[in-house]
């Protein structure tokens, strides 16, 4: 039994290892911005800015092969810049809905 879930355990650290340093570099962002803009503190933005980071590290980092010698370091800007990455691939998504569907992306 024990077996079993340190093999669980192995895995999910194993899945999770590229989200968690995208994790990072989003909690830096989080802490840069408020640091440098006089943001207040808030719990529920910190938490969106890790979840957004921690999805763009799996889903980028994962297109990264994992012999790159700087992919970690790729991944956690991934995250420091995650909200910007978003806005960019949202737009283009939108964009390229425009071309394909008559009526476009919007609802």
């Amino acid at each position: 039994m024990p077996e079993k879930i340190l093999s669980l355990v192995e895995g999910v650290i194993s899945w999770s290892q590229l989200g968690i340093l995208g994790a990072f570099g989003g909690v830096a962002n989080f802490y840069y911005l408020n640091a440098t803009k006089n943001r207040k503190f808030l719990w529920g933005v910190l938490l969106a800015n890790v979840f957004l980071a921690f999805f763009l590290g799996r889903a980028i980092g994962g297109m990264i092969p994992q012999e790159n010698p700087v992919r970690d370091s790729i991944v956690m800007l991934v995250g420091f810049f995650a909200f910007p990455i978003v806005h960019a691939l949202e737009a283009r998504f939108i964009a390229l809905l425009d071309k394909l569907l008559p009526f476009g992306g919007k609802p």
